[in-house]
């Protein structure tokens, strides 16, 4: 009958080590692929974006990126990130992303074009484009 060994802390150490090289490996190559688009250095998210979820910060920063102009309901139930995409791409996804988004940052932070979708608000557009550069 064959036992397993309980690893030694020597073997757990050793094996820690060799994942933490494979990690620091990766950041280094990350970090190379980073630079070679001219990025040196990574921005957490802005804080106007600490209390929201992937989705509303999603959906502010496409609406910010192409302020003043908005975007149409159906261009941003395509591309806002979903975590159920049958249960998320019924059509509804977006005017209720919207409301929490006014909810969290005030209803002056989105505005709706009727018939059209919606557009980042001036005022929120001034305070908060340079955040995205």
């Amino acid at each position: 009958m064959l036992s397993n060994p309980k690893p030694t802390l020597r073997t757990v150490e050793k094996r820690l080590r060799a994942e933490l090289d494979r990690a620091y490996q990766t950041i280094a190559l990350l970090r190379g692929q980073l630079a070679d688009h001219n990025i040196h250095s990574i921005n957490g998210p802005p804080k106007w974006a600490k209390y929201l979820s992937h989705q509303e910060t999603a959906l502010m920063q496409m609406l910010l990126d192409v302020y003043p102009r908005g975007l149409s309901i159906s261009y941003l139930e395509d591309n806002l990130p979903c975590l159920d995409h049958a249960r998320q791409r019924k059509g509804d996804i977006v005017p209720v992303v919207v409301s929490k988004v006014r909810s969290s940052l005030g209803r002056g932070a989105i505005d709706t074009i009727r018939g059209q979708g919606y557009r980042c608000s001036a005022e929120f557009a001034e305070k908060y484009k340079h955040t995205l550069d």
